[in-house]
């Protein structure tokens, strides 16, 4: 023990009064080991009791650097999130040979955020394929498919050229992850059937492709098609016009006010023109509708980050207790629906009382050959 605390000691100071960054392990005139010295906590010559052996080799150590990563999950295993990660010598669109290619299939916590599915950091270390547990990665095996042989687990894939496919399993080792912001890491050292040592390297993206049949929840449902057939004028009645705000409709944006219009062209609330108006209140913070033009904007390519004015275009809800329709919607006859998804509403005068209100809209809806919806509003608002 005396010997393993002075070692430690000594590589400590010696790492620290060096501007080497790396360390090697040599024996003649062979490098058998190569890290970098940020990434080693101590040496010793003995094995401290929980820390895992590297693979012994009898062959080369190849250092591999790979220049692109495709990680796939594969969906839930025993508990355990199970991917599958390629990492290729050519950049991710070039699948030409010579062409060398290395197969991770690993195992990791459960995955509980489907919508954002990330590898986790952590060691993996070599296992059984019968017991599935997080942090594991599992060796390589030759499957035969009639008369065509296939490769499974973690293994090497060479492709010197079209006609020809060599594998090389994987028998054992340890793979490191760490992952800062949108950026991996992986290195390890990973034991190949002919004894030989891959020490491999890769630092960029990895985007996770979902192939399971493991999908998230349905947040919005499919816009239905338009019931119009037709360009439509609307006619609100100024007895049957109403407004809300839902201050609350876009969480990711608080600055903004969400006002909903409903013109509705009978008493008998038949036939509504239903328009969402957007507001940023910061700029406006003394105007209810600013004087201008309204744009439909699109909710989905980040718009709500720097919208000022904007029309918000029609969209479902679902929940677990009901469906809602939200943006600008056509309602004619209670239940035939118009989405209205691209034009804009413009605000003739400023706003700044619910009884003096002047917009008109030019709205278009859904249909393979879009249909026009038109309005002209001036009167009040009654605010609910």
């Amino acid at each position: 023990m005396k010997k393993y605390l002075l070692l430690t000691a000594l590589l400590a100071n010696m790492f620290a009064a060096s501007a080497q960054e790396t360390m090697y392990l040599i024996k003649g005139d062979k490098v058998v080991g190569k890290y970098a010295v940020a990434d080693v906590d101590y040496a010793a010559f003995t094995l401290p009791e929980g820390v895992q052996d590297l693979p012994q080799s009898s062959g080369v150590v190849e250092d591999k650097t790979y220049m692109s990563a495709s990680p796939v999950y594969l969906g839930t295993d025993k508990d355990c999130g199970h991917f599958q990660i390629q990492l290729s010598t050519k950049p991710i669109t070039d699948e030409n040979p010579p062409l060398e290619l290395l197969y991770l299939q690993i195992s990791t916590p459960l995955i509980t955020d489907l919508k954002n599915i990330q590898i986790a950091e952590g060691t993996y270390t070599l296992g059984d394929a019968e017991a599935i547990a997080p942090f594991k990665f599992y060796p390589g095996i030759l499957l035969t498919e009639g008369t065509q042989q296939l490769a499974a687990g973690t293994v090497v894939v060479n492709r010197p050229d079209n006609a020809t496919t060599d594998y090389i399993l994987v028998t054992d080792g340890a793979l490191s992850v760490k992952m800062e912001g949108t950026q991996y890491t992986l290195s390890g050292m990973l034991k190949l059937e002919n004894g030989n040592i891959v020490e491999l390297a890769y630092s960029g993206p990895m985007v996770v492709i979902n192939l399971s049949d493991e999908q998230p929840p349905v947040d919005e449902e499919p816009l239905p098609a338009s019931a119009l057939t037709e360009n439509y004028t609307c006619t609100p009645l100024p007895s049957e016009a109403y407004v809300t705000n839902y201050k609350n409709m876009f969480a990711d944006a608080p600055r903004l006010d969400y006002f909903m219009l409903s013109l509705y062209e009978d008493s008998g609330y038949a036939n509504c023109l239903d328009i969402a108006l957007v507001v940023d209140r910061e700029k406006h913070p003394d105007v209810l509708l600013p004087k201008g033009n309204y744009p439909v904007f699109n909710r989905m390519d980040g718009s709500l980050a720097s919208i000022e004015l904007g029309t918000c275009p029609a969209f479902i809800v679902k929940t677990e207790t009901l469906i809602a329709n939200y943006g600008c919607w056509l309602t004619l006859g209670y239940t035939d629906k118009a989405p209205l998804i691209n034009g804009y509403v413009e605000v003739l005068e400023d706003v700044t009382s619910w009884n003096n209100v002047k917009i008109r809209a030019t709205l278009t809806d859904n249909a393979e050959t879009p249909h026009t919806v038109t309005c002209e509003y001036a009167g009040s608002l009654m605010e609910l």
